[in-house]
C-alpha cells in the first residue's frame, strides 16, 4: 500500500510514483464539525489554488471527504461524516469491493455495506479506496473492520468500520486533482 508521507506540506506535487496522475494541494482545516447530522470541513484553499467542486480530500491517515463548494480562497468539504458520503472501497486481503458510508452518530466509525456473504472477514481487516471513482486514487486508507453487523439483506453482509482518519484532530489535508479528469469525463459522457 502506498504511503502519503512523501507529500510535503509546502508542495502541490506528489513524489510517490503510484500517484503520478494526481496533483495534491495541501490545505489547512479552519473549521470542522463532527457532531452534526451533516458534517462539513472548511479549508484555506479555493479557486485561486485550482480547487474545484467534487475533488477528493484526504489526510496522511486516510480519506476525509470531497469538495462541496469553492470561493476564491476557501472551500467547504462534505466530510465522510455526512449521510451523502458513500465511497467505493476494496478489502486489502481479498480485493473484493464494498461501499463505505458513515451512518452513525460516532465520528470514529462508519458502515461497510454490500459485503458478499461468502467473504470471511475478521476484526482488523483493512479497507482502502477502490480507485473506481473519479474522486480518489486507489489504495487510500479508509479504515478497518471493527465488527460484523446483522444485515436485513439475504444477499449481502454489513460491518462496522473504524475510520483510519481521526476527524476530531484533523488539521492538515490534501485536495486531490486527477490531472486526466477532463479526458476521463469526455469518455464517460460518450456512453
Amino acid at each position: 500500500m502506498s504511503s502519503l508521507h512523501h507529500i510535503s506540506k509546502d508542495t502541490s506535487v506528489v513524489i510517490d510514483s503510484n500517484y503520478l496522475d494526481y496533483r495534491f494541494v495541501p490545505a489547512n482545516v479552519i473549521n470542522n464539525s463532527i457532531y452534526n447530522v451533516n458534517n462539513f470541513i472548511l479549508i484555506d484553499k479555493g479557486r485561486k489554488d485550482g480547487i474545484e467542486k467534487d475533488m477528493g480530500v484526504i489526510c496522511e491517515q486516510g480519506i476525509v471527504g470531497k469538495i462541496a463548494n469553492v470561493s476564491d480562497n476557501y472551500s467547504s468539504v462534505i466530510s465522510m461524516l455526512h449521510p451523502y458520503s458513500v465511497v467505493s472501497a476494496r478489502f486489502t486481503n481479498n480485493q473484493h469491493l464494498a461501499n463505505v458510508s458513515w451512518g452513525n452518530k460516532d465520528y470514529r466509525y462508519g458502515t461497510v455495506k454490500d459485503i458478499p456473504l461468502h467473504l470471511d472477514l475478521e476484526k482488523g481487516d483493512s479497507l482502502v479506496t477502490s480507485g473506481f471513482s473519479n474522486i480518489y486514487p486507489a489504495d487510500i486508507m479508509i479504515g478497518t473492520i471493527e465488527e460484523m453487523l446483522e444485515s436485513n439483506s439475504k444477499d449481502f453482509n454489513t460491518a462496522k468500520i473504524k475510520f483510519s482518519t481521526n476527524f476530531s484532530t484533523l488539521r492538515h489535508v490534501y485536495v486531490i486533482e486527477n490531472i486526466h479528469q477532463e479526458e476521463i469525463d469526455s469518455l464517460i459522457l460518450q456512453k
